[in-house]
C-alpha cells in the first residue's frame, strides 16, 4: 500500500484547476464590467431607463462572483504550496533518523561486502 493515496495527487491537481478557472472567470467577469462600463459612459445618453437599470442591476450581481473567484484564488494553495504541506507532513525528525540509519546500515553493509571479497 502506497504512503501517499495516488488519489491525494488527483485532488491536487484538481485544486490546481479550480484555481486556475477562478482567476479566468474573475479577469472575465471585470473585463465585462468595464466593457458595459465604458459603453454607458459613451452611449448611456441614448439608453432607455429601463435598459441602465438593467445594467445597474446586472452590474451589482456581477459583484457576487467577482467575491467568490477572488476568494477561491486566495483560500486554494497553489500546486506548489500544496505539495510542499504534503511533504511536511511526512518529513518528520523521526523519519529522518530512520532514514539516516538505513542509508547508514546500507553504507556498512556495501563496505563489509567490499571488504570481504578482499
Amino acid at each position: 500500500m502506497p504512503v501517499i493515496s495516488p488519489w491525494l495527487f488527483y485532488i491536487i491537481d484538481l485544486l490546481d484547476k479550480l484555481r486556475e478557472m477562478a482567476i479566468i472567470v474573475f479577469w472575465i467577469i471585470v473585463a465585462v464590467f468595464f466593457l458595459v462600463g465604458f459603453a454607458a459612459f459613451l452611449e448611456g445618453e441614448n439608453w432607455e431607463d429601463k435598459t441602465i437599470l438593467k445594467l445597474k442591476k446586472g452590474l451589482k450581481l456581477s459583484i457576487i462572483p467577482i467575491v467568490i473567484t477572488s476568494v477561491m484564488y486566495i483560500a486554494i494553495p497553489s500546486k506548489e504550496t500544496i505539495y510542499k504541506m504534503l511533504v511536511s507532513k511526512y518529513v518528520t525528525y523521526e523519519n529522518i533518523d530512520k532514514a539516516t540509519d538505513t542509508i547508514k546500515d546500507g553504507v556498512d553493509y556495501i563496505f563489509e561486502k567490499l571488504d570481504g571479497n578482499k
